[in-house]
Formats: structure tokens, sequence, C-alpha cells
């Protein structure tokens, strides 16, 4: 998708906060985080850093909840970048700016909870000897979510994210497959009334289960789900490293 250069659009069409606000919608919002996230590999964090700068701008000038979900949603690909370019201070740090904006939001719905539970979660990466607390918030926060929608996917893919990476003699690994079928299962997204509704989670329940069933020795299964997620997402990047594992 072509990126969108929102300050630029503002200026030279003269519209005004509101109607440049509503004006975005959630795809392009979505496709040009995690855009930014796939060539910053190349061109640098700059890209991310420019959409999270907007992102703070906006929700200074109409504090709505989607604004501050997504800045945590880019957040946690900031953070991603930082960890794999070996810069793990200033990972753990915008990791932790994500979870404190999504902390803020009053009245958080499911996919606010789903996120906050995701990002919790990422963080033991960096905080080990927090893992009992941190597993606990992102577990009651997942559990939050799947309570307010038991139709929302990314709710799932969270549940079964963090049973895949619990340690097994603490009971990981026993929920996994049903939290990722179950996701798989269902829509991207069932608020079609809200036109700042996340839709992404389901390249990422197939990668998961692949790697899930790839763990447990179930080649064929995961063979299976590969094929079944590349007819679906044909270049995402996960999907075709594992297609060539197996």
């Amino acid at each position: 998708m072509q990126k969108i250069i929102l300050l630029t659009v503002f200026f030279f069409l003269g519209m005004t906060w509101g109607v440049f606000l509503h004006a975005q919608t959630p795809a392009k919002i979505e496709d040009r985080i995690y855009q930014a996230f796939e060539q910053s590999f190349v061109k640098g964090a700059n890209g991310l850093e420019s959409i999270i700068q907007e992102l703070e701008a906006f929700y200074q000038s109409d504090s709505k909840r989607h604004w501050a979900y997504w800045q945590g949603y880019a957040h946690y690909y900031l953070s991603i970048y930082h960890l794999k370019t070996d810069k793990k201070n200033e990972a753990n740090t915008t990791l932790q700016k994500g979870i404190q904006i999504l902390e803020g939001i009053r009245d958080k719905n499911s996919d606010d909870y789903a996120l906050l539970g995701a990002l919790q979660s990422f963080s033991i990466t960096y905080n080990p000897s927090e893992a009992p607390v941190l597993s606990t918030k992102a577990l009651k926060n997942t559990e939050k979510a799947i309570e307010l929608d038991g139709q929302n996917l990314r709710a799932y893919l969270i549940a079964g994210r963090n049973d895949f990476y619990k340690p097994e003699q603490y009971g990981g690994g026993k929920v996994t497959e049903k939290h990722l079928l179950k996701a798989l299962s269902l829509k991207d997204s069932y608020q079609t009334d809200n036109s700042y509704t996340p839709t992404w989670g389901r390249s990422e329940a197939y990668a998961l289960l692949v790697q899930f069933y790839q763990r447990e020795g179930r080649k064929e299964e995961a063979l299976l789900f590969c094929k079944q997620g590349l007819q679906k997402f044909p270049n995402d990047y996960m999907l075709n490293q594992l297609q060539k594992e197996l």
C-alpha cells in the first residue's frame, strides 16, 4: 500500500483536524505501521518513530481510544526492532511506554486488553525476574479480552501466544492449539460500526500454530497449516520462513 504522508495531505488540502482524523481507516493505520516495521531493517526506525509522533499529535487533538491503541501497537513493533538490532535498553523503554499508554485507556474494550496483555507478556523478555507478576497481569488482561468479546480473534491469538511461551513446568502448551484454532475460526473483526477497529492477527495465528506443531513433532499438521496460511498471506515473512524449515 502506498505510504500516506498524513501531515502533508493535511497541509495541502487544508482539512480541519476532525475531518482529517476521521478520514483515516484502520487498514491504513495498521498497514502503515507494519510496513514501516518491515522497512525498518533496511531504512532504520525513522518510519515507525514518525508514525508514533503523528499518533501522539492526533491523540492530543482528539483524545479517542483508537489513537492510544495504535500508539501501543506501534511501540510494540518499535520495541521488536530495537531488540533485533541489539538495543535492549531502548527496546524495553519503548515497550514500557506502550504499556503505559494502553494502561491509561479508560473503559478498555476487548482489543485494548488483548494488546495490553501481549505487551506485558513480551515485557518478560526484558524483565525475566518479574516473569511471575507480568505473566499474571498478561493472563488477566487476556481473559478480560475474551470475556468482553468472545468473538475477538486477537484475544484468542494472545491467549494462545501466552500459553505457547509459558514454560512447560508451569503448564505451558496445554491450550495453545485450542486457542489458536479458535482464533482462526473467527472473523478479522465483528465491530463493523467502528472504522478504527483492528483487523490484524490471522497471519500471526497461522505462524504460531505452525511453530506449535513443529515443537510437538507434528510435521504434517505444521505443513498443512503453513500452506493454508500462505494461501491467504503469500508474502508473509514468517510463514515463508517456516515453509523453508518444513
